[in-house]
């Protein structure tokens, strides 16, 4: 199974040790992160199973909380006013979603298990999340 959240802090440490520059791209996904990532730990809590082998171990909430700061939503304080070095954009970022969803629906028998929502509302969120940024950016800010 791919998280999001693997490709998307991925992003933020390349960014971070100068590997790719700062684009409209990465802070859209940054975003997308923050709220989706949010809404899964805070609004819509679950527990997380870690796996290894034939060991379980569920992590308490409180974990939870540090590892959204630190994944979903630091990556978006640490970035939302640097300015983008490379003019892209953020609409990019949907062909990358819909690949990351068509691996997961082709590796993952009942993707629900991944995040225990179903994957096509968390898509159709993003989609969502995507179009708005968007809309605010090129209707307002550019106004």
């Amino acid at each position: 199974m791919i998280y999001w959240t693997t490709y998307n802090f991925t992003g933020f440490i390349l960014y971070k040790f100068n590997y790719i520059p700062m684009n409209s791209v990465l802070k859209t996904s940054f975003i997308c992160t923050s709220l989706i990532g949010g809404y899964m730990v805070y609004i819509y809590p679950r527990k997380m199973i870690a796996r290894f082998h034939e060991y379980k171990y569920t992590i308490p909430y409180p974990i939870l909380i540090i590892g959204d700061f630190i994944t979903h939503q630091y990556p978006l304080i640490n970035t939302y006013h640097i300015p983008n070095e490379y003019p892209i954009c953020g609409a990019f970022l949907i062909p990358n979603m819909i690949l990351w969803y068509m691996i997961n629906k082709i590796k993952i028998k009942n993707t629900n298990k991944i995040y225990g929502i179903s994957l096509e509302k968390l898509t159709i969120g993003t989609l969502g999340i995507i179009g708005s940024v968007g809309y605010y950016h090129h209707y307002f800010l550019k106004k």
